[in-house]
């Protein structure tokens, strides 16, 4: 965007999501589980590889990323005319 000459940045993330009613033992297994594999040599490269920022969250964390990247991008889209 900045090309074109709007001063805006906006990032790239990736999220793991389930399905509604997950029992809060399964939910904390899974959160374990993806903290363990953020963990390992692997990810630590692969961060490096391609340059990313580990940003991992979880529960109201994760939750409250979401809001402000939602009013974020409804900020950034209505600027542009976009929404």
């Amino acid at each position: 965007m900045r090309e074109q000459g709007i001063d805006i940045a906006m990032s790239n993330w990736r999220g793991l999501t389930a399905a509604p009613g997950l029992d809060e033992a399964d939910e904390e297994r899974i959160q374990d589980y993806v903290r363990e594999l953020t963990a390992t040599p692997q990810w630590r490269d692969a961060l490096e590889r391609n340059n990313w920022i580990d940003a991992f969250q979880t529960g109201p964390e994760f939750q409250r990323f979401l809001r402000q990247d939602t009013e974020n991008v409804r900020a950034i889209t209505s600027r542009l005319g976009l929404s």
